[in-house]
């Protein structure tokens, strides 16, 4: 669950899965770290980059209450934004901010709470698609192909760097190390 503001105001439920097919890989890379300290502290950053680079993930948001699709946006950018790594790729990261803000202009109106958005990363690509739980309608919004989006999206939810739930990164944590 992320949650904002000192109250801890619950905005949406997140789960992030990577692809099976590169657990060997996943493996290989997690196995050179002493993880019960590394993926707490700012190898974190080292580690879960290597793992970004060597496999495709999901990531399923569904709101907790209703949303819009521009709130979804400002979110995604606020969160890139705020990254403290984001110095590092300049102007890739405002040409992939632009990027989300061209797929998110032909979506507008209302995202019900308990609906799902998808994002799909494919060799470092990020895709949205929108999923109607009701009437089970799927709409692609559309595709970010600036790599360092997807890169710094995942690294706020998944290493030491100012995460963005820090539940969902303890809960990831912990899937790492039961991976090896």
């Amino acid at each position: 669950m992320r949650s904002v503001t000192f109250l801890g105001f619950n905005v949406y439920g997140i789960g992030i899965y990577f692809d099976e097919n590169n657990s060997k890989q996943v493996k290989s890379i997690l196995g050179g770290y002493d993880l019960s300290s590394d993926l707490n502290n700012e190898k974190s950053v080292e580690i879960i980059s290597k793992i970004i680079d060597t496999t495709n993930f999901k990531i399923r948001i569904s709101p907790v209450r209703n949303t819009d699709f521009n709130h979804l946006k400002d979110g995604f950018i606020k969160s890139i934004l705020s990254s403290p790594l984001k110095k590092e790729y300049g102007e890739e990261v405002n040409h992939g901010l632009d990027e989300i803000r061209s797929i998110f202009k032909n979506f507008k109106g209302s995202v019900p709470k308990n609906h799902i958005l998808l994002l799909s990363t494919n060799n470092g690509s990020l895709s949205f698609t929108y999923e109607n739980t009701k009437s089970g309608e799927i709409r692609e919004i559309g595709k970010v192909n600036e790599k360092v989006v997807s890169k710094l999206l995942l690294l706020c939810y998944l290493s030491n760097a100012k995460p963005l739930s820090e539940s969902l990164r303890t809960s990831c944590n912990q899937g790492w190390n039961e991976l090896i």
